[in-house]
């Protein structure tokens, strides 16, 4: 463009002062110029004569309106134009500028600009031409916006711009809008402008469509037409720019062939009310599915989510159903709904589905029937994984064994967690030792034989769920009635002799350290429960209890005791304290307080029942197993010999029964002509 210098000494006279132009017509500098004239005159005014201050407040505000008029700005912006662009550029500009200017003087401006002639008429002429809708901030950037767009392109461009166009769209975002579109190849143009119209909503502000137009123009020539038609399945009215160009780029990314399946297939599993990063995962995760197996997995993961699924409920049961070979698909999924409750298990369906998805097809049918055994309709999902989980940790071969003594345990009242640590116990009992482990827990010891079991199992125990804190407490009203009133010392003393008792006895150390800290190590700054004697009292249901007063009538119990129970209770607390921790943090004094009754109390004090364990019953075919699970028994030849181990066994085992077990025993015996 021909830039026109207004301060030489050749133009000045065609601009006299009241017709230089603005250099800038920003909302800042017309504050700043408006506060500097104000403060020059004030200046000024303070020392004039009182005939002059009036003089020239009548003056001023002319004075002011000649000074800021920004009429001049859009001259300037015209004569920088070199004269063979004035006319086109000013035609269109006339017409986004000020739509309400007469036809009449329209074509006058137009042919005065692209007339060569003297500046100082051309301005002026101007000036008296131009409208208040011309000259604004926002009809000066319209005008920029058009004066840089090569004249061969400027017809295109414009109509383009237009069609993008609100009422509320400034002269800014026009421009804005004009930059965008010179960023498109003029070949493709067309093409994209036509998609571009197909993504933008009624409701999208300016900002959101100079967003589309970018988002098209950054898809591959050949793929825009395909991308947009198979977007618009799962754009929403509300979307904003940003969710659209997101479904665009990963549609972009699926291959040209399945794109369109892909999209229609998603929608399938799509809620109308979830976003736009729900709808990218799901379609990522159908995208990963090979196309002749993808209405399949459709169609199964339909029966497993419901309206209150979650995309990521819905994602993780795609990518579960793609795990899995296609002929084992249905019948995985069917296993899986055994242990789901479509009303309760919404959000979290998919952990059950993935669970039984990563078990050999071998396994499934198996695990998915004892875990349906174990589940009750009012567990929640979390309950449910837990059992689940308890099951599948035990070896495949060993399942069935180590479910049926655990359900010999669980009752029908019993919470989830509760089932799953019951589960989890049993399994981690070696396979020769569970009846005997099952035994010695209805009589309310904790067995040792189990190792790590305790710690395993207790990580997901939930003391408070159903009504163990009301059975707890009655547990403590039980020991107050049959002990009746203690004093302090008794208390004392019975607190220290346990405390002496838990570090002198033979129990591992590491058991030892635990129930120590359970017992007295003071609470952490960053710890929530503290220890069990921490002198303050706590409530078990408006009970009002303490730490020393549970150890104290406790240990006095089983110190009543005969051996070997007075050894076994005693024992057992320092087990229970051991057990007093949830993911290595200590528990509650109310779930101390249970696991105390429950180690010293369950089994031994009439009415005391916790666990609500249920009278055990061993099958002849497991006691068999588990008799010549010890290796010595099945090396006996000696018929007398078996027949005194096998009533010894009974005698260790009360849960056998004793005339049936003998009975095989004795067939046995014929089998291996071991003679009577």
């Amino acid at each position: 463009m021909n830039k026109i210098d207004f301060a030489s000494p050749k133009n000045r006279e065609f601009f006299p002062q009241e017709h230089q132009p603005l250099q800038a017509v920003s909302v800042f500098h017309i504050v700043g110029t408006i506060a500097s004239l104000f403060l020059t005159a004030g200046i000024w005014l303070i020392g004039a004569p009182a005939s002059w201050k009036d003089q020239v407040l009548d003056v001023l505000p002319e004075f002011i309106s000649l000074r800021l008029d920004p009429r001049r700005v859009f001259v300037l912006r015209i004569l920088e134009l070199g004269p063979d662009q004035r006319g086109s550029v000013l035609k269109y500009a006339l017409e986004r500028i000020a739509p309400a200017m007469d036809q009449q003087r329209r074509q006058k401006l137009i042919q005065m600009v692209s007339n060569e002639g003297r500046i100082s008429s051309l301005s002026r002429n101007m000036l008296e031409s131009i409208t208040p809708e011309m000259h604004s901030d926002s009809g000066i950037y319209t005008f920029d916006a058009i004066a840089a767009i090569s004249a061969q392109e400027r017809c295109s461009v414009v109509t383009y711009s237009d069609q993008l166009l609100t009422d509320q769209s400034s002269g800014y975002f026009r421009k804005v809008f004009i930059e965008a579109l010179l960023l498109v190849r003029s070949q493709e143009r067309e093409e994209v402008m036509r998609n571009v119209l197909k993504l933008i909503s009624p409701l999208m502000n300016a900002q959101d469509r100079v967003s589309m137009i970018q988002a098209v123009n950054r898809i591959s020539k050949n793929q825009r037409d395909e991308v947009v038609s198979a977007s618009l399945h799962l754009i929403t009215l509300n979307m904003s720019a940003f969710e659209r160009s997101a479904i665009l780029e990963v549609l972009s990314s699926i291959s040209i062939h399945e794109r369109e399946e892909v999209a229609l297939e998603a929608m399938r599993l799509i809620r109308l009310d979830i976003g736009y990063f729900s709808r990218t995962s799901i379609l990522r995760a159908l995208s990963e599915v090979k196309s002749q197996e993808r209405v399949d997995i459709v169609d199964l993961a339909l029966h497993a989510i419901n309206k209150r699924s979650n995309y990521r409920t819905i994602t993780n049961i795609v990518q579960a159903l793609n795990s899995v070979r296609p002929e084992e698909r249905a019948e995985m999924m069917r296993n899986a709904l055994l242990l789901i409750d479509p009303e309760r298990e919404a959000q979290e369906g998919d952990a059950i589905i993935r669970l039984i998805a990563r078990l050999p097809a071998s396994e499934r049918n198996i695990v998915a029937n004892l875990a349906h055994n174990a589940i009750t309709r009012q567990m929640n999902h979390l309950s449910r994984i837990e059992v689940i989980k308890a099951i599948i940790s035990a070896p495949s071969h060993e399942r069935a064994d180590v479910m049926q003594y655990a359900m010999v345990l669980i009752n029908h009242r019993m919470n989830g967690f509760d089932r799953a640590m019951i589960i989890q116990n049993v399994a981690n009992t070696p396979f020769g030792l569970r009846a005997h482990y099952v035994e010695q827990r209805m009589q309310g010891r904790y067995a040792p034989v189990v190792q790590n079991a305790r710690q395993a199992a207790n990580q997901g125990v939930n003391v408070h769920e159903g009504n163990r804190d009301l059975r707890t407490k009655e547990a403590i009203q039980k020991i107050r009635e049959h002990q009746g009133k203690i004093t302090k010392n008794q208390i004392d003393r019975a607190v220290q002799e346990f405390t002496e008792y838990l570090k002198g006895c033979k129990i591992d150390s590491e058991i030892k350290k635990l129930a120590y800290r359970a017992l007295l190590i003071p609470k952490a700054i960053n710890e929530e429960f503290g220890a069990l004697i921490d002198h303050e009292d706590f409530s078990i249901l408006g009970l009002m209890t303490s730490g020393q007063e549970v150890i104290a009538r406790l240990w006095i119990y089983a110190s009543t005791l005969n051996e070997p129970e007075q050894t076994n209770a005693k024992d057992s607390m320092i087990y229970a304290l051991q057990d007093s921790y949830e993911m290595q943090a200590r528990v509650c004094n109310q779930g101390k307080t249970q696991r105390l009754v429950i180690g010293v109390l369950q089994g031994r004090l009439s009415g005391v029942d916790v666990e609500e364990i249920q009278e055990i019953k061993v099958s002849t075919h497991v006691a068999i197993q588990m008799f010549f699970s010890y290796s010595e028994n099945t090396k006996i030849t000696d018929y007398a010999a078996l027949i005194n181990a096998a009533n010894q066994f009974c005698d260790e085992n009360s849960a056998v029964n004793r005339a049936d077990f003998l009975s095989e025993i004795r067939a046995y015996a014929r089998i291996q002509n071991i003679e009577g």
